[in-house]
């Protein structure tokens, strides 16, 4: 029986990382550094950034077992955080962000609430340059407003 390459993916992180290691918020913010590491050095100019296994990755240990949702939230705005260390570290690749927050959102491995808490949130903020981190916001300002109109859109239909 073919094992599935998710499994395969797991199985070092589970064998070379305790479990108390895993279960920290801050896990999720190193495996998202980790995955957009991987993806760096294999990306194809017409490849998505994330491909299905990383997702299946990210969802698997932000929901890893039954969790309060302040929990799943803390793990979603760790990975979140991940992103942001990155992008930064790329100096901003043109939209990438953007697209990765897009796909993330439409694939439901952030929540809304997680998107929102991650722009709210200044505590992460103060090892960055400002000037970046502007940048960061106003690439994504679209992306927020897209948010907030689809919650207009889903208040709408509820009526």
């Amino acid at each position: 029986m073919k094992k599935s390459h998710l499994g395969n993916q797991m199985k070092p992180i589970a064998t070379n990382i305790s479990a108390e290691v895993i279960k920290c918020p801050q896990f999720m913010r190193a495996l998202t550094i980790a995955i957009f590491i991987d993806r760096i050095n294999s990306i194809h100019p017409n490849e998505d950034f994330l491909v299905h296994c990383h997702v299946k990755l990210l969802t698997h240990y932000i929901q890893s077992e039954a969790l309060p949702v302040s929990e799943i939230i803390a793990r979603e705005v760790q990975c979140l955080y991940g992103f942001q260390i990155m992008s930064a570290a790329l100096e901003y690749p043109e939209k990438m962000v953007l697209r990765l927050f897009h796909h993330l959102y439409q694939d439901s491995v952030i929540s809304k609430e997680s998107f929102q808490t991650w722009k709210k949130d200044d505590k992460f903020n103060a090892g960055f340059d400002e000037d970046l981190e502007t940048k960061n916001m106003t690439v994504l300002n679209s992306f927020f407003i897209q948010l907030e109109l689809n919650d207009s859109d889903e208040d709408d239909t509820s009526e």
